[in-house]
């Protein structure tokens, strides 16, 4: 256990969990209200907005410089301030706990949309710079994958190494874009383990796309057949 969870654990004897959505005690979402929140049915082309049913891009001018297939996600982050809280406790305040609450609802999303897909699904998680995995404790795209494998008994292939590139956070989509360019790669001993494959590429939220889409471009390059983007939660943002 790292200095941060014990801190954690501290923090949370003096003062208990409560439930983000009622307000009661014993966690950060009670089974009650879980059980009452609606997942995603409808989705978008990811680059235009436009509803469909299936996450797919419009058509050759929406999918212009995108190398993934299709974005499916579980929220509207900008209307769900409760999705908003649990994703920063995960990433920002260091509760991994928070983690199996929000793999939950990825497990209830993947039933209803990936099921006849899940024999073959390979789940491949966004990845962390050392430096941020270092200091963060665990990368929150791999607590998600490794939810997912345990209820379904998937394969989750961990098989790309990121450069140190500067923060994404305040960053317009070019610049996000530009930022991370030529960062992220996948080392030769893992090249044929996705080659051909069909890969639901994991993480928690989609704003610009250009984490997911430069992932998507070095998997596409080592072989892969298929890309599924598959986050908690999709943010518009210019």
């Amino acid at each position: 256990m790292n200095i941060k969870n014990i801190l954690n654990s501290v923090l949370d004897f003096f003062f208990p969990r409560e439930c983000i959505k009622c307000g009661n005690s014993g966690g950060y979402l009670c089974k009650n209200c879980f059980d009452k929140i609606d997942i995603k049915k409808f989705f978008s082309c990811p680059h235009c907005g436009r509803k469909n049913l299936s996450g797919e891009f419009c058509g050759g001018y929406c999918k212009n410089g995108y190398y993934f297939d299709r974005l499916i996600y579980c929220f509207d982050y900008e209307k769900k301030s409760w999705i908003k809280n649990l994703i920063v406790n995960l990433k920002y305040k260091f509760s991994e706990d928070t983690g199996n609450i929000l793999g939950a609802f990825m497990a209830r999303q993947f039933l209803a949309y990936f099921r006849e897909r899940k024999s073959a699904a390979v789940l491949v998680p966004v990845p962390l710079s050392v430096k941020k995995l270092k200091y963060r404790g665990f990368n929150q795209s791999k607590i998600l994958c490794n939810y997912l494998k345990n209820r379904f008994n998937l394969t989750v292939l961990d098989c790309f190494y990121r450069h140190e590139s500067n923060s994404q956070v305040k960053l317009n989509k070019f610049e996000r874009s530009k930022n991370i360019r030529g960062t992220i790669f996948i080392p030769d001993k893992f090249k044929k383990l996705v080659d051909e494959k069909s890969v639901i590429l994991i993480d928690d939220i989609a704003t610009t796309l250009s984490t997911l889409n430069e992932c998507s471009l070095v998997l596409k390059k080592a072989g892969v057949r298929q890309i599924f983007c598959f986050t908690l939660a999709r943010r518009w943002r210019n």
